[in-house]
């Protein structure tokens, strides 16, 4: 029959394993969807595997021996640099656009949560973007994959295959149970604050600064506290406190030292694995 374009992916190991958006598989029925080439060979989607806390998805295939995708560096990201779209057609054909990175990667503002990856890329779109859509840097490393409102930021994909080979074929995340805002140094120095995480309720105030039962909760940790280090990582210079955050392994012990009133402490928590 004839082939609609929902989509599109891009290469994350030479065995076959690609990497795109949810929002780039139509109807999800894996029945129904295949991964095109740009020389018009059809791959059939064999499984897919959702991260939890983002729209990306990695989809196994049968193919082989393709060239794998490098990430882009921090400074790759930043404003004014070019971004390069990689578009595609129904029959495989592709061909590239060009706009620009508006907005540096960078750690959301206001309250984040301590369970989610908080990374942003800001860029100008292209005309006839598809979810998955991969966009690179000049070098032609990957900057993110378009997920038809923003870009997944190259570092969270990072995490998601990495989690995926480490874990067997499974993207697992730590969840702890807090939400935070960030006290860069250069804000704890003009205001005499102790730069880091502090822990603090979500902006619509439903929420508790600690859910109750949570990892977070059953360590100790307060509404108010700083969080200055994280297994031994510094918070108060930290570009994305959140990769740090998602960089420890569900299920085992880390040491939060933390900021409380007039001293510091150091607590233990063991973050649990997303469901």
């Amino acid at each position: 029959g004839s082939k609609k374009l929902v989509g599109a992916a891009v290469v994350m190991s030479a065995d076959g394993l690609f990497l795109s958006s949810k929002l780039g598989l139509g109807d999800g029925k894996l029945e129904t969807l295949r991964v095109v080439m740009a020389d018009g060979r059809l791959f059939p989607i064999e499984s897919v595997t959702s991260d939890p806390l983002s729209n990306a998805v990695l989809l196994r295939t049968s193919a082989s021996g393709f060239s794998v995708v490098s990430f882009a560096s921090a400074d790759e990201t930043s404003a004014g640099q070019r971004a390069i779209w990689l578009s595609l057609e129904a029959n495989g054909q592709s061909y590239f656009l060009t706009s620009f990175v508006s907005s540096s990667e960078m750690a959301g503002t206001g309250v984040l949560s301590s369970d989610a990856p908080a990374r942003t890329i800001g860029v100008q779109a292209v005309n006839g973007a598809v979810p998955g859509q991969a966009v690179f840097s000049v070098s032609g490393s990957l900057l993110g994959l378009w997920d038809g409102t923003s870009l997944i930021a190259g570092s969270v994909l990072k995490e998601v295959t990495s989690s995926y080979f480490a874990r067997a074929g499974k993207v697992i995340h730590p969840v702890y149970g807090f939400s935070y805002v960030v006290i860069s140094a250069v804000a704890a120095e003009q205001n005499k604050l102790t730069p880091g995480l502090r822990v603090t309720k979500p902006a619509d105030g439903k929420l508790p600064a600690v859910l109750a039962n949570s990892p977070a909760a059953k360590a100790g940790l307060q509404e108010g506290d700083i969080i200055t280090k994280v297994g031994g990582t510094s918070m108060s210079n930290a570009g994305f406190p959140d990769s740090i955050l998602m960089a420890q392994a569900p299920g085992m012990p880390v040491a939060v030292e933390v900021y409380r009133g007039l001293g510091s402490l150091t607590i233990t928590i063991t973050p649990t694995p997303t469901p």
